[in-house]
């Protein structure tokens, strides 16, 4: 291959069903790339459309593109991309819970900022995701990619057992909502060891419920709202599976746990409520409540009186949003009270 004096050959390459990456060394920045080109034999589809659709995405859990160019030999086109050197996650077991949560929220955040480009990865699979150096996972291989959402193909290409329902009718129309299904075939892999026979029937089952599944040693379960949330990837009706923004912040929801803070001014005096100070009680005229942190969510656990969250009269047991204006008093009137509260957002540190 004829690259730019700037990149010399390491001797390393990976081949695969649509394309061949060697890796260079890029002599001015002191870092390896990868070189893809197609295979001859492949079926891969156009370069410039994987660079054109990689273009599009930004996000730290998706392969970069460096350059595109054109082989002065052979005329073929390559790509030079971010080297991920890291293992595939194919065979990934987690250790725990934290470490299952945080593992699918790296790879959900990915296709994320895959989707929020309005493109489709189409062949979401552990032999897809890697860790690079820094053990930051990465979603590679945009071959079959698109460029639109949604997308109506002949093709049915992608692999078994990753591939939703919406692959075996006779008219293929794949959405984002395809990535999330293999977002869930992905996340079963990891939790039970293997894809459930089911997920390659034609068409495809639901394979039995995250809530059965055991993690690491210590045997521990999924929380609910996490295990109902992955069951619903697997819906048949592509539009009831979840949204990756809303796993992603579900995700983050417990990995956060006991690290949220809520703020709210009453009186001219500020409240918090935290993991180190969980419950706070506010009184006025007309009414009063007790809001409580349980480490995930500020819940209501009493109320008395006009109390309303965001015009909705309250009631125990209500779940706060993290912004939202309570309200004591009905009507109007110089004793009804407006109190914002806010939930502080902490990030997850990868």
């Amino acid at each position: 291959m004829n690259l730019p004096s700037r990149y010399k050959p390491t001797g390393s390459y990976f081949e695969g069903g649509q394309g061949i990456v060697t890796i260079w060394n890029d002599i001015s920045l002191g870092r390896d790339v990868a070189v893809k080109v197609l295979s001859s034999n492949g079926i891969g589809g156009s370069l410039l459309d994987e660079a054109a659709l990689l273009g599009l995405i930004k996000s730290k859990h998706v392969v970069e593109i460096y350059e595109i160019g054109t082989d002065a030999t052979t005329g073929r086109d390559y790509l030079i991309m971010e080297f991920v050197s890291g293992s595939e996650l194919a065979g990934y077991a987690p250790e725990n819970i934290r470490s299952l949560y945080l593992t699918l929220f790296q790879v959900v955040s990915g296709i994320e900022d895959i989707h929020e480009a309005s493109c489709i990865h189409r062949d979401l699979k552990p032999n897809n995701i890697k860790y690079d150096g820094a053990n930051i996972i990465k979603i590679i291989d945009f071959g079959i990619g698109a460029r639109r959402n949604p997308v109506s193909t002949d093709s049915g290409r992608g692999t078994d057992g990753y591939r939703g329902p919406e692959y075996f009718k006779d008219v293929i129309q794949l959405t984002t909502a395809t990535d999330i299904y293999a977002f869930g075939a992905i996340a079963y892999e990891f939790c039970f060891g293997a894809l459930d026979p089911l997920l390659f029937d034609v068409p495809p089952s639901p394979p039995p419920s995250f809530t059965t599944a055991s993690i690491g040693p210590s045997q521990s379960k999924i929380a609910p709202e996490i295990a109902s949330i992955l069951d619903l990837c697997f819906q048949a009706i592509p539009t009831s599976r979840p949204k990756a923004l809303e796993i992603k912040r579900l995700l983050a929801k417990h990995l956060l746990r006991n690290q949220h803070v809520a703020n709210f001014v009453h009186d001219g005096i500020l409240y918090d409520v935290s993991h180190t100070s969980n419950q706070c009680t506010i009184t006025a005229s007309k009414g009063s409540f007790v809001v409580q942190y349980n480490g995930l969510d500020f819940i209501l656990v009493s109320v008395t009186g006009e109390v309303f969250v965001n015009g909705i009269a309250a009631a125990i047991g209500m779940r706060l949003p993290g912004s939202c204006v309570i309200i004591i008093g009905a009507g109007s009137g110089p004793n009804r009270i407006f109190i914002p509260f806010n939930v502080s957002h902490p990030e997850v540190i990868l």
